[in-house]
């Protein structure tokens, strides 16, 4: 057994609290360590699945601090991203990392991909580990401090776990470029979830799988063009608004400053059309998070609703903001949402749709919320400068 402490006590404090704690435990010995994991050099499987088709890709690696910042390179969704590439050509929706075994020395991640081409998207992800071998200091200092931000807005209590089972920033990046060269390299195992004809069963781990070997079709799709930050906001400009107006002001005493911006009450969008918005709305978001910025696009109380926590005095996206409140005045195609498996979520969801005026208002609520009243700029193309309480 292994317990982990965490809390604003120092570390002599919380030793005092694990030897207290550990006082009333019998005494034991550690059992013996387990056999090393081996892998053969590459090997590639397919498993024939009804829906939720993926692509499982495995390498067994020394353990590094290197890991919590690959991370961060594959969970950025801003324009230049590996995701942001995938989602615009349609090859995969989202992406997981997560540890399959550890030991003191070695483990093995899982790259997870939500995809039904997997070739396509396995061919990228190897054009993307070469790209990283060639980002500089700064950049990969920039993603390790974007990964200190996620880990310190986690609770407490996920805190512990990624500290325990996951990835919470180690060291400051170091031998990055040489950690993702042995990254393509290390014996791996890919496995290739696909809505397939199951062939004939094999028994493995007590389990009767469809599982055969993944034969890949040659795929000759080009190299995604990545690109990492810090950079400039490339093609977005910011023009300065024809029109200006004074906005309500929400107090938000020790907060950083937000804009709310919200549809006309009763008139928020559906379920559908508001997933399709945050589809829009995602690599906009993740470019503001770059710039210093949050943004977070959500239902909150039966309404869709984009928060923005604007970025430190000095700091100005003023081009992303605009291209944030652009991409709102846009129409969007509703998408399917996903089935909703428990009955009493599916009913809270169509409460406030049943709730909302059939006829659909132009323009947006908007409010900022800091300290002090100031006036602020919107553009009035993009969203309308009244808040009007109902």
């Amino acid at each position: 057994m292994q317990l982990w402490l965490q809390g604003p006590q120092s570390l002599e404090a919380l030793g005092e609290l694990a030897a207290r704690f550990a006082a009333g435990l019998a005494a034991g010995e550690p059992p013996p360590p387990a056999p090393p994991l081996r892998l053969g050099e590459f090997t590639a499987l397919q498993l024939a699945v009804s829906s939720q088709p993926a692509l499982w890709r495995c390498p067994l690696i020394a353990l590094s601090d290197n890991v919590t910042l690959l991370r961060e390179f594959l969970l950025d969704e801003a324009p230049g991203s590996l995701m942001a590439g995938l989602r615009q050509r349609r090859l995969a929706g989202d992406v997981a990392l997560n540890w399959l075994y550890q030991d003191r020395h070695l483990g093995w991640l899982a790259l997870v991909f939500a995809s039904d081409r997997p070739e396509e998207v396995d061919r990228q992800i190897t054009h993307w580990l070469q790209a990283l071998q060639q980002t500089t200091p700064e950049q990969q200092q920039h993603y390790y401090q974007l990964s200190r931000r996620r880990f310190q807005a986690l609770s407490p209590l996920d805190q512990l776990r990624q500290r325990a089972f996951g990835f919470a920033p180690g060291a400051p990046p170091a031998g990055f470029a040489d950690f993702c060269a042995a990254l393509q390299v290390a014996p791996s195992v890919s496995l290739a979830c696909q809505t397939v004809s199951p062939g004939e069963p094999v028994a493995t781990q007590g389990f009767s799988l469809p599982l055969s070997r993944w034969r890949r079709r040659p795929e000759s799709d080009p190299a995604l063009a990545f690109a990492f930050y810090p950079q400039a906001a490339g093609d977005l400009v910011a023009k300065c608004p024809e029109k200006a107006a004074p906005l309500l002001h929400l107090p938000s005493q020790g907060d950083p400053p937000r804009l709310l911006l919200r549809p006309p009450f009763y008139c928020s969008p559906d379920q559908a059309e508001g997933l399709a918005r945050g589809e829009q709305l995602r690599p906009l978001l993740a470019a503001l998070r770059h710039a210093g910025g949050h943004g977070e696009w959500h239902l909150f109380d039966g309404s869709w609703q984009l928060t923005l926590q604007l970025p430190e005095p000095g700091r100005r996206p003023e081009a992303i903001l605009q291209a944030i409140l652009r991409q709102l005045a846009l129409p969007v195609a509703s998408l399917t949402p996903p089935p909703e498996s428990i009955a009493i979520r599916y009913l809270m969801a169509q409460l406030s749709e049943r709730l909302g005026t059939s006829g659909h208002q132009k323009g947006w609520l908007a409010a900022p919320g800091r300290r002090q009243r100031r006036r602020c700029a919107v553009d009035s193309a993009s969203a309308e400068p009244d808040y009007r309480p109902g």
